[in-house]
């Protein structure tokens, strides 16, 4: 490929940061302190979506997380160097809603976890317990540049699906469900009733699944009269009564490809996401979906083709779900002191050509391997080497 992301070391006797904040802490006696991990991103025009794009900028990484970002960033002695010229960096890509690593087979029930139908224990099911970190589509959703997720329960006969949670992609050593999960629960999933837990007493949202314009109005009563935390997930129709959510300041997950209508959401349209924003309203986006998760990006690009303003649409997949599921004091945006997830992309992350050349979850470098990547090398080449039962 032409115009490839080079990396190597650079020896320097001094550090220097100019017009920028800079964690000093985490720097010694002018070097990097000891233990840390130094990366430094340089030359690429950076979102950072705490503020305007910086062009040549420099991300500096230390030890897993943002330590400095700008245009006179200088880079600390030993530290491994990405040439990012040409290309754009932003923060990971946070999907809002998703059955990734609850759902591996669909159509095959031992490998679906995402939800119970006992009306008994609905509300107390949390997904985590059922989460596979080493689920293939978590690798191939991550080296696509989403590096965090909110999975939830399915819908299933109970008005109370369960519990959320927000988990990072991070490759992890071993399967344990715990040691992927950042916030737990970060929200309950249409729990609808007046039981004595964390969402009535105000200390969690309440995510409801809902897409009909009148049935969000009776959500908005609900939600006011008891007082709720309140999340509005799918939210098809939410643009005929976008003054409404705007008043009550109630954030929506949409996905803004969404235009097929059905008896539940007659007034979908791909204008959704534009005129929630344009009336003021806190738009996320979401994949729905375990596999296809990935196409979180093209969902955005999708919402920009139809009106809403790039750096809004970006916004939708970073620094807004970071606020609204809690965790925005340390994700969403580049900047000093953050948790260093980010994506160096080959250009435009929005456009269909473009891919993700380099993911960074935590300050460190995902490996690019999956199993889709696997099974391209196997068949690329059938040779004398395969058994008989590959050759053609």
């Amino acid at each position: 490929m032409v115009n490839r992301i080079r990396v190597h070391d650079r020896k320097r006797s001094r550090v220097v940061v100019h017009g920028v904040l800079f964690c000093a802490a985490l720097v010694l006696a002018g070097g990097v302190a000891a233990g840390a991990e130094t990366i430094a991103i340089t030359g690429a025009k950076v979102h950072p979506v705490s503020g305007p794009a910086l062009e040549h900028a420099t991300v500096l990484i230390v030890d897993g997380r943002i330590a400095a970002v700008g245009a006179g960033v200088a880079v600390p002695a030993g530290a491994r160097i990405v040439d990012a010229r040409g290309k754009v960096v932003t923060p990971g890509l946070l999907d809002s809603s998703t059955s990734l690593a609850a759902v591996e087979i669909g159509a095959y029930e031992g490998t679906t976890e995402s939800r119970v139908e006992d009306d008994r224990v609905t509300a107390a099911f949390d997904v985590v317990d059922g989460l596979n970190p080493w689920a293939t589509n978590v690798a191939v959703t991550r080296v696509e540049g989403i590096t965090r997720a909110v999975v939830m329960p399915g819908p299933g006969k109970s008005l109370i699906a369960g519990q959320a949670a927000l988990v990072s992609l991070r490759p992890l050593a071993v399967p344990d469900p715990r040691s992927m999960v950042e916030r737990a629960p970060v929200a309950m999933v249409a729990a609808l009733g007046a039981f004595e837990r964390p969402v009535v007493r105000g200390e969690l949202p309440l995510a409801v699944t809902v897409d009909r314009a009148s049935d969000i109005l009776a959500v908005l009563r609900f939600a006011d009269e008891q007082n709720l935390e309140l999340v509005l997930v799918g939210a098809a129709e939410a643009w005929m009564v976008a003054s409404e959510l705007a008043a009550a300041r109630v954030p929506v997950v949409i996905n803004p490809t969404n235009n097929l209508p059905d008896f539940e959401s007659l007034g979908a349209t791909l204008e959704n996401a534009m005129r929630l924003e344009k009336a003021g309203v806190t738009v996320a986006f979401a994949s729905f979906d375990a596999h296809n998760a990935r196409d979180l990006r093209h969902a955005a690009g999708e919402a920009v083709g139809y009106g809403m303003p790039w750096e809004a649409a970006l916004a939708a997949v970073t620094a807004v779900p970071a606020r609204i599921w809690g965790i925005a004091d340390g994700y969403g945006t580049l900047e000093p002191g953050k948790v260093a997830d980010l994506v160096v992309w080959s250009g435009d992350p929005f456009e269909l050509l473009t891919t993700a050349e380099l993911v960074f979850i935590d300050g460190r470098e995902v490996p690019a391997d999956t199993r889709q990547r696997q099974l391209l090398e196997r068949y690329r080449r059938l040779d004398e080497e395969l058994p008989p039962a590959y050759r053609p």
